[in-house]
């Protein structure tokens, strides 16, 4: 039987490394997984009390590993200094794809302790959700939330870069759950 942690954390994986392109890659013609149309520009705004600033919904093509040849729809909202990602994919279907969103999640909470970001698990039910905080000498940066879940055969994960508590991001999460296919 595999935890939430298991089964959602391929999201988490990919997030490190998609988060930094976001807003530099071209956007897709019609992305596979419709990220943007997951959550609106209203209730993004409505959560970080501000008005979003730009969205770009793009599709990524795994390249190598275990999930080659998969699909990644991802989509960035811009809410002043902070932003919203939320990125799609198929959730895990074999054990070594589970490992590897394991093995992910396991990195990068290491890199973050290294570099002296506090990780914080919330125990929410349903969801492998956590608080990110930066150490004293990053505290421009500002703490993060996310929440990865399963809902429908897909894995998703949903990150925000901005002063919301992660209950309000599983709030959100829980919206993206109950539009997927």
């Amino acid at each position: 039987m595999s935890t939430v942690r298991e089964r959602t954390s391929i999201g988490v994986f990919l997030m490190a490394g998609l988060v930094g392109v976001a807003l530099t890659l071209p956007a897709a013609a019609d992305s596979k997984y419709k990220a943007c149309s997951r959550l609106t520009v209203a209730e993004i705004g409505a959560a970080l009390n501000a008005s979003v600033s730009k969205t770009r919904d793009y599709d990524i093509d795994v390249p190598s590993g275990p999930y080659k040849g998969a699909t990644i729809s991802s989509c960035t909202w811009v809410v002043g200094p902070s932003f919203v990602n939320l990125i799609i994919m198929p959730a895990p279907q074999t054990p070594e794809q589970r490992a590897e969103g394991l093995k992910g999640i396991r990195r990068q909470d290491d890199v973050l302790r290294q570099q002296g970001w506090t990780v914080v698990p919330a125990h929410i039910p349903g969801a492998d959700c956590n608080t990110f905080r930066p150490p004293a000498s990053q505290s421009r940066s500002g703490s993060s939330a996310s929440c990865a879940m399963v809902s429908n055969g897909m894995a998703f994960w949903l990150g925000v870069k901005g002063p919301l508590p992660v209950q309000q991001v599983k709030t959100l999460a829980d919206k993206v759950a109950a539009r997927l296919p």
